[in-house]
């Protein structure tokens, strides 16, 4: 990496036996810092009424974020692919699920990971399906919680969080 500034370290010309010490060559060493990030914040304001007759509430959406995510998914998608390929052959995989609310709607967040990938997958379901999809043939080593789901999985190849504490 260029460097801004360039220090040179200097050693004695005599050794501490007394003998002169003669030059080799020079070794490099490099610190980098980082600068400090600064975020770039944008706020939306959405505007919500409610419905006079049927009193539903209504909420504008963010069409920007909306078309951004899915060109981002698009440009991801082959990737992704690869990635749950990677994780299919791992000889063991980490996995785990927790809800969340989307826009109101209760939704899922699997994380599948091992020592070098780490894949996410917000579903709106947590059934068997999802890791039906995202694992179809894997028969390695599953560490998770007791979650009935992970039954799926052969019960010799699972290890529950529990099992492993002690």
């Amino acid at each position: 990496m260029a460097a801004d500034e360039v220090v040179s370290c200097i050693i004695d010309k005599i050794c501490m036996c007394g003998s002169k010490v003669i030059l080799e060559d020079e070794i490099v060493h490099q610190k980098v810092e980082l600068p400090e990030i600064k975020p770039i914040v944008t706020e939306y304001r959405l505007q919500r009424g409610r419905c006079r007759v049927c009193n539903k509430r209504i909420t504008a959406n963010l069409p920007q974020v909306s078309n951004t995510e899915r060109r981002v998914s698009k440009k991801c998608a082959s990737e992704y692919e690869r990635m749950k390929e990677e994780l299919q052959g791992s000889e063991y995989l980490h996995i785990d699920e927790t809800g969340h609310k989307n826009q109101g709607k209760r939704g899922w967040s699997w994380v599948i990971t091992n020592k070098a990938l780490k894949l996410l997958k917000v579903t709106e379901s947590r059934g068997k399906k999802v890791l039906k999809s995202l694992l179809p043939e894997y028969d390695g080593i599953v560490v998770s919680d007791r979650y009935a789901v992970y039954n799926y999985f052969n019960r010799e190849n699972r290890q529950d969080l529990l099992r492993i504490k002690r």
